[in-house]
Parts: structure tokens; C-alpha cells; sequence
């Protein structure tokens, strides 16, 4: 009797694994065709802003009165630019307004504006969006391109990683342009500080 128990625990044992596999297998298949729609989503974005911006030209730094950012809207989304790191292959489109309530598909502007050097954009450390973070290195080239057709340049000036991404953390910061990334599986940020 004990031999048929000890026999059937192991099938069920057995069966579960095989589930509990099957599933991960699924989740990594659905994260990767996710990231995939995303990445392809936000090439379709940056070709539509482009289209939408005056002719590019390269931007100044000054001592503006109004600093808000202009926002173009595309498909009920707004946007304030784009940003781009020629090394990495990447331009992505920045959403207009952080909305915590949600995973976003793509970099949004967390707080801060480019015309004044407190923009900070966030996002998350995943392939399609910000995932480039993990490899970025000092020195390296990023670029902001806003919705006006002017483009910003900046320099990596510092990396670190961070558990706490409150707006005081950044303010306390030399920097013209801050990057942040959530890792997807950590409560922890990959913190870019930009210089130009």
C-alpha cells in the first residue's frame, strides 16, 4: 500500500514540475514577444515625431522663462521628445507625463525640464525601452531631441545603482539630465547622470 502511495506522489510530484516549467517557459516566451511589439511600437513612435518636428537643429542651453516642455500627441499619447545613443543603436520615444499606476511601454519624463537641466526620464531596464542602461559606460554619447526640433547633446558623467529614486535624490545631483531604469526583477535603478 505504501509502494502505490510513495508511486503516485512521484507522477503528481512529476506532473507538477513539468507545469511548473511549461509555465516559465510561457512567461519568457510572453515577455520576449512583448518586448519585441514594444521595441517595434516605439520605432513606429520616433518615425511619426520626426515627421511631426521642424526641421532638427542643434540645441542651446539658456536661461529660459518658460521651461515647460512642449508635447506633441500621437494617438491619444503625448510625448516630449526623443532620445537617442548612437553606440547602443537606440532612439526611443519620451512619454510627457510619469503615471506610476502602470508599467510603461516606453522612457516617460519622471519630473524636471530639459530647457532649465532638471529632466530626469525614467523607464525600465528591459530590452525595447531602456535596457541599453546596463552597458552604458562614462563618456558615452546620449542625445535629447525635443518635440521643437531641437537637439541636445550629453555626455555620461556618472553610473550607479539605487533603491531610492525620489526627486530630492536627483535634485541633490550636478547633472543637466538624468536616466533612471527599474530592474524588472529587483527593487533597485540604474542611475545615469548626464553632463553637456
Amino acid at each position: 500500500m505504501k509502494k502505490k502511495r510513495t508511486g503516485k506522489t512521484g507522477i503528481l510530484l512529476m506532473t507538477l514540475g513539468i507545469l511548473l516549467v511549461a509555465a516559465a517557459m510561457s512567461l519568457v516566451i510572453f515577455t520576449v514577444l512583448s518586448e519585441k511589439r514594444v521595441a517595434e511600437r516605439a520605432n513606429v513612435i520616433v518615425s511619426e515625431l520626426y515627421e511631426l518636428m521642424p526641421r532638427i537643429k542643434q540645441g542651446v542651453s539658456d536661461d529660459r522663462e518658460n521651461v515647460m516642455m512642449p508635447m506633441l500627441e500621437l494617438d491619444s499619447e503625448s510625448f516630449v521628445g526623443i532620445i537617442e545613443v548612437p553606440l547602443y543603436n537606440v532612439k526611443l520615444p519620451v512619454g510627457g507625463a510619469w503615471d506610476p499606476s502602470e508599467y510603461a511601454k516606453y522612457p516617460l519624463r519622471f519630473t524636471g525640464s530639459l530647457y532649465n537641466g532638471s529632466l530626469v526620464i525614467g523607464g525600465y531596464e528591459s530590452s525595447g525601452q531602456l535596457g541599453f542602461l546596463e552597458s552604458i559606460t562614462l563618456t558615452d554619447e546620449v542625445y535629447f531631441t525635443d518635440v521643437m526640433g531641437c537637439r541636445y547633446g550629453y555626455e555620461v558623467a556618472e553610473v550607479y545603482i539605487t533603491s531610492d529614486i525620489s526627486a530630492e535624490s536627483f535634485s541633490r545631483r550636478d547633472s543637466d539630465l538624468v536616466i533612471f531604469a527599474k530592474d524588472p526583477y529587483k527593487s533597485e535603478y540604474t542611475i545615469v547622470i548626464l553632463n553637456d
